[in-house]
């Protein structure tokens, strides 16, 4: 970390800041990735409990579905605030604890807390089964469940500027990759929870309200993954002796931090937010309906319509079986590809003579600066009219003439990987939800949503290791070697910010995009006819137009940001 840096206050006027310290985790080299990010397996613990038993739990409390769904609405709106309000403040932060870990332990109370509520809740309305609705324990439900939403923003906010705050650029692609496998871990862990029965194998005989016992072992798990940033983490501390914000003129210059740090940022960066905005148009629909459309294509098969799915016959009960089947070989094939992929890739920051993705460090200063101008200038005139340019020629005919051998030895590059993987998206979606081969296909639903695990995992690694290079690095490889009038070191937190907006901003506009496709079949045709038809799959393969749209995007980004320049 820079001892010194320059940070720009919301009004515009530059305001002299410094970081004391260097940022450090305690134990060997190989383990500062796995013990800074192990906080995403208790945030995805709680997020599997809460994506899979928040619906049931609020149609138990006799809620109807329509408010239910704006309760549901909480996640993705919190998501569009809490964050970049998380990341903005946290970047002012002069706590003595760092800039991240305050806002980490804030969240942890409030995450405990609120599942707390919900556990609560839970088991006064399950003792109560059968009674009148109850306005107080719905109440405390319900805030349960937007608590939990608030606090893992805030704690997934935190994580991600922590991991370009303390890690250099060569070590962001492995922490992402640990940021996955902990995501699917926490996955799978969340799953096989709620499939076990809990108050069995905690001896509760008198106690069968599953919920609450869930919500407890989201307590530990939360707190558990999180005890390392507090034993093992020494963050920098910023101090501002100028003129200190207050937390009240923080607060009102968020907007105005946000709109400066999007001005500031490289081209690199903004064409990443487009290619993530796209990406995750097509990526919204398979969470939220993978499940339900493989119970439907069950339903489908058997003959009968896929309201089926969703009834509480055995035809529903074993569809929905089949259903979290295909969402348990989701998250498995997803953390075997977290755990393969990332040492099948080229490594971002290595061998850097080679014309292929060449990532480095910022200059530090400007006499540094002045020292790689100056190394890169030829000794005497004679070299630039005798014989530099014979030099530079051959030089960019033996690399052009080892790049092919060299680049299949050491595979793709992060981008190129993405790439790919968008590709297969496409491909897949298209052959396995288009009618023309099979639409009524159990296997082939299962194989698509087995398939999309394993993209999934490339999308949740792939984008966030490029913006932890392209950030510490300060620049992409096409912009120059130009410093940038803000030092995006110190705005880490702004920048995942507006990262997450290119990513819940999508969720919403998704959430139009289905309501619309599942009302058309019912406008355009008889309720027969409409119930047939698989408009769960048109959803997909619409959602798959998205991300080629991004894979051309992509593509533009390696030509113009992924090749190295000499410079």
């Amino acid at each position: 970390m820079l001892d010194n840096l320059e940070d720009v206050a919301g009004d515009g006027m530059p305001l002299e800041s410094h970081l004391k310290g260097i940022a450090t985790i305690l134990g060997p080299r190989r383990l500062r990735s796995p013990i800074l990010t192990m906080g995403h397996l208790g945030t995805h613990v709680v997020w599997s409990i809460l994506n899979a038993r928040a619906t049931l739990f609020l149609q138990r409390l006799g809620i109807y579905k329509s408010f239910v769904a704006i309760i549901l609405m909480a996640g993705p709106l919190s998501g569009l605030i809490v964050q970049p309000t998380v990341g903005v403040l946290s970047d002012h932060c002069t706590s003595s604890w760092g800039r991240r870990r305050p806002y980490v332990f804030m969240g942890l109370i409030s995450c405990c807390f609120s599942l707390m509520c919900l556990a609560i809740s839970s088991s006064v309305s399950y003792q109560e089964e059968g009674a009148r609705f109850r306005p107080f324990t719905a109440l405390i439900g319900i805030l349960g469940i937007m608590g939990i939403d608030i606090s893992v923003n805030t704690l997934s906010a935190a994580h991600r500027a922590l991991t370009m705050d303390v890690l250099g650029p060569e070590e962001q692609d492995i922490a992402s990759a640990w940021s996955t496998r902990y995501g699917n871990a926490g996955s799978l862990i969340g799953y096989m929870l709620g499939l076990l029965d809990l108050p069995k194998i905690f001896g509760f005989t008198g106690f069968s309200d599953h919920l609450a016992l869930l919500c407890i072992c989201a307590i530990v798990f939360v707190l558990l993954t999180h005890a390392s940033l507090f034993v093992f983490l020494r963050e920098s501390v910023l101090t501002n002796p100028n003129r200190p914000r207050t937390l009240a003129q923080s607060i009102a210059n968020i907007p105005v931090d946000l709109y400066r740090c999007g001005r500031t940022l490289p081209p690199a960066l903004w064409d990443l937010l487009v290619i993530q905005f796209f990406s995750w148009l097509a990526w919204f629909p398979v969470l939220y309906y993978a499940a339900t459309w493989v119970a439907e294509i069950f339903s489908l098969a058997h003959g009968h319509s896929a309201k089926e799915a969703s009834g509480k016959t055995k035809l529903g009960e074993e569809a929905r079986r089949v259903g979290s089947k295909a969402l348990f070989y989701y998250a498995l094939t997803g953390l075997v590809a977290s755990i393969v992929l990332p040492w099948c890739v080229y490594h971002p920051t290595a061998a850097r003579s080679l014309a292929h993705t060449h990532y480095e460090s910022a200059p530090q200063n400007d006499t540094e600066l002045n020292d790689l101008h100056t190394t890169e200038q030829p000794e005497n005139d004679d070299d630039v009219h005798n014989g530099g340019n014979d030099r530079m020629t051959c030089s960019i005919t033996n690399a052009s003439r080892h790049q092919w051998w060299r680049r299949i030895r050491q595979g793709l590059t992060l981008a190129e990987v993405w790439f790919l993987s968008q590709i297969i998206f496409v491909v897949t979606v298209m052959f396995f939800t288009c009618p023309v081969f099979g639409s009524k296909s159990i296997r082939g639903a299962i194989a698509l949503v087995g398939v999309l695990g394993i993209l999934w995992s490339v999308t949740m690694w792939v984008p966030y290791a490029l913006l932890g290079i392209l950030v510490i690095s300060n620049k992409s490889t096409t912009t120059g070697l130009q410093p940038a009038t803000v030092d995006l070191r110190t705005e880490t937190g702004t920048i995942t910010g507006l990262h997450n907006w290119a990513i819940v901003l999508p969720q919403l506009v998704t959430s139009m995009l289905s309501s619309l496709l599942f009302l058309l079949p019912n406008l355009l045709f008889e309720s027969s006819t409409a119930e047939s038809l698989d408009s769960t799959g048109l959803l997909f393969r619409v959602g798959s137009l998205c991300t080629l749209y991004a894979a051309t995007c992509t593509f533009r980004w390696i030509r113009t940001h992924d090749a190295a320049v000499c410079r």
